[in-house]
């Protein structure tokens, strides 16, 4: 039971920490392109920090174990990278182009 909740919340804490890398890079996009690096560096140095804090207060609670939420936390961040690269590498190889849809017949 232990092992399913520290999975359980280190699923909670990638998702809580790309959710916050959104807002981050969101708030900082519509600021500056300075802002938006500075959120984007600043932001993930702040984010780890975080998840180190919020893994050792935990690492205290008798249900804790760090194996699952070890493996959950780098699996789900290595895959939603590799998901996520797919697209975002699409996209910038061609911007602002509407990109062809299997299909669709081309002009």
């Amino acid at each position: 039971m232990g092992g399913a909740l520290s999975a359980a919340l280190g699923y909670a804490l990638v998702i809580g920490n790309l959710a916050a890398a959104a807002a981050l890079m969101a708030w900082g996009a519509r600021t500056s392109p300075v802002a938006l690096m500075g959120a984007t560096l600043g932001g993930f140095i702040a984010r780890l920090a975080v998840l180190a804090g919020i893994v050792l207060a935990v690492a205290q609670l008798e249900f804790f174990e760090p194996v699952p939420i070890a493996i959950t936390i780098v699996a789900s961040h290595l895959g939603l990278l590799v998901w996520e690269i797919r697209y975002v590498s699409l996209r910038l190889a061609a911007p602002g182009l509407d990109l062809p849809r299997p299909g669709k017949e081309q002009k």
